[in-house]
């Protein structure tokens, strides 16, 4: 009966047919945009408070009427009412609705765009992702004239994105060792990789091994910078690494296949 006080609210409009499955839970946990965070947050509360409430009926015979109860965990929700959000009418809707004051705002537009490496430098885009339980990690080989020479797909069982974002670096390094190059540029859409491999940032633990195998690789080659660049300016390696669906490897050695392109 709590729960289906708050279902207008709370945006759970299944919350009491799946409330005992692993679908609902699925449905709960998703979701990083404002609205699936208020959810998050009134799922948590509503665990809380109405054990909290199974609590106080059998060992203090006390007990608060069903209203009573969705209204304090709706207070108790509504407590980190001053946010900052996306200004849309989804967001401005669910403000009103939670009656949170909320402070709006624009997104900041970032301009990025293609830049040629240096003459006599190879460069190469690297990336890592995670697809369900498959991982995905590539890079892609260009000359000073932005022509592919050489590409990479690997998928792999699922990690976390760092070590996918490491290792695919680490392969792109061993690619380039093997072919003799020793003037590299590194370019990864992942800003912690590219912080922790330019000392800006510590290596969390579990990401070490590769860590230290790219530390390693570098000191073979004769100039080496790592750059962070934005998704939209890596788009052919993410293409790439969501190229396979399973745990496989293909290379694209010197003749990449146009329709790719």
């Amino acid at each position: 009966m709590v729960l289906q006080m708050m279902r207008p609210v709370a945006y759970v409009s299944c919350i009491l047919k799946l409330f005992t499955t692993y679908s609902f839970t699925a449905f709960i946990v998703r979701g990083v945009e404002p609205k699936g965070l208020l959810r998050k947050l009134s799922f948590c509360a509503a665990v809380y408070f109405i054990w909290q409430e199974r609590n106080n009926r059998l060992f203090q015979q006390g007990s608060k009427p069903p209203t009573a109860l969705a209204q304090t965990i709706i207070d108790h929700v509504q407590k980190g009412r001053n946010c900052e959000v996306k200004d849309n009418l989804s967001n401005r809707f669910l403000a009103a609705k939670w009656g949170l004051q909320a402070a709006f705002f624009h997104p900041t537009i970032f301009w990025c765009k293609w830049e040629a490496p240096k003459p006599g430098i190879k460069w190469l885009n690297c990336d890592g992702s995670i697809r369900g339980d498959i991982g995905g990690e590539g890079f892609v080989l260009r000359d000073e004239n932005g022509d592919i020479l050489a590409a990479r797909s690997i998928g792999v069982c699922a990690d976390s994105i760092l070590i996918h974002e490491l290792e695919a670096i680490k392969e792109a390094l061993v690619f380039a060792k093997l072919k003799g190059w020793k003037r590299i540029e590194i370019r990864t859409n992942s800003k912690l990789a590219a912080d922790i491999l330019n000392s800006k940032s510590d290596c969390p633990w579990r990401a070490l091994v590769a860590y230290y195998d790219i530390k390693d690789l570098i000191s073979c080659f004769k100039e080496l910078t790592i750059y962070f660049v934005y998704c939209q300016c890596n788009q052919v390696v993410d293409f790439m690494i969501s190229y396979l669906n399973r745990v496989d490897k293909v290379i694209f050695d010197s003749k990449f296949p146009a329709n790719l392109l």
